[in-house]
């Protein structure tokens, strides 16, 4: 059974990973060349 809470964290987890793929164009390249990408895109990942 699916709770309201579940939902919220899913949407979180999506609203995360869409993130990521904005930030990085999904080229790892630009995640590998930048520190600071790199460190948005592991709190992301933590999140």
């Amino acid at each position: 059974m699916t709770t309201e809470s579940d939902h919220i964290y899913l949407n979180h987890i999506l609203e995360c990973s869409d993130r990521i793929r904005e930030y990085t164009g999904e080229d790892r390249s630009i995640l590998m060349q930048n520190t600071l990408l790199k460190d948005a895109v592991w709190r992301r990942l933590q999140t």
